[in-house]
């Protein structure tokens, strides 16, 4: 008979397999985590929880690409606070039919909120958002590097 060498990953593996599995009837597919960690594009089927997002580093500014669709562009609202863009919106459908008996409707109304730490300083005041076919760019120019300033010594 063969020994066979442990290996405690492969039961992690197992243990999320048998937590999904447990999961499948009660959690939306697009909303389950595997140990707490999300999916990186998090979607149910009233829309975005949470936009799958893409950080650019280019040579003169750093470009945040969000994937949005569904979502109307008065509904999005974006703030940069020390260093950390936040991209917030919601989603509301409320789809009214004239003239029909309705048996069953749902409504869908999903909020959603994205924070995400720049690698480095931007200038506040340039910064400039485009929203296009459900995805939102915002382009963040990079802040002037402060020069290292010499000083001269007095001798008295």
């Amino acid at each position: 008979m063969e020994l066979e060498r442990w290996n405690p990953f492969s039961e992690l593996d197992d243990m999320g397999r048998e937590i999904d599995r447990l999961c499948n009837g009660f959690i939306p597919a697009g909303r389950r985590t595997f140990f707490g960690a999300p999916f990186p594009a998090l979607r149910s089927e009233e829309g975005v929880a949470s936009a799958a997002v893409d950080v650019i580093d280019k040579k003169d500014a750093v470009v945040v690409r969000a994937e949005m669709p569904g979502i109307d562009r008065e509904k999005i609202d974006i703030t940069i606070e020390k260093n950390t863009l936040a991209i917030t919106g919601t989603v509301k459908k409320d789809e009214e039919v004239k003239g029909e008996d309705y048996y069953h409707r749902e409504r869908r109304h999903t909020s959603f909120s994205r924070k995400i730490t720049l690698p480095t300083k931007v200038d506040e005041k340039r910064v400039k958002a485009t929203f296009r076919d459900g995805l939102l760019e915002v382009n963040l120019p990079k802040a002037e590097k402060a020069e290292p300033k010499k000083i001269a010594v007095e001798v008295k």
